[in-house]
């Protein structure tokens, strides 16, 4: 068992597997090229991306991280950096992103589809699908 410290709470996550798993990386592959598909068909940039994140919070729920909501979005990045491999670089965009989509009102355009099909598509890469 991991404790990671927050302020005044303690967040408790199953320490992780040995090896990799599989499973887990298949799912993502899945939930990333849905992503990416959305977006290239025109889907709402605010929309798919929201979408997409609550998918990875379910796939690091399933790795045993289910106190999610004690967690900010940098903390989520790290986690699916270090639980799913996925590159820090295009995490660290598609947190960006998501922060973006999720805090701000203001549309999201097509520099913003770009970088989310740039950003998934170097977590792809990096899930090995």
């Amino acid at each position: 068992m991991v404790l990671l410290r927050r302020g005044a709470g303690v967040v408790e996550i199953e320490a992780e597997p040995p090896g990799d798993d599989p499973a887990a990386r298949h799912a993502a592959a899945d939930a990333v090229q849905d992503a990416i598909d959305e977006l290239e068909v025109g889907g709402d940039v605010r929309s798919v991306i929201l979408a997409c994140f609550r998918r990875f919070c379910a796939l690091l729920g399933a790795r045993g991280i289910t106190a999610q909501g004690a967690l900010t979005p940098r903390e989520l990045e790290g986690l699916a950096v270090e639980r799913l491999h996925v590159s820090r670089e295009a995490s660290e965009t598609l947190t960006t992103l998501f922060e973006e989509a999720r805090y701000s009102e203001h549309p999201l355009g097509e520099a913003d589809r770009h970088r989310a099909i740039e950003s998934l598509a170097g977590i792809r890469v990096a899930l090995g699908a």
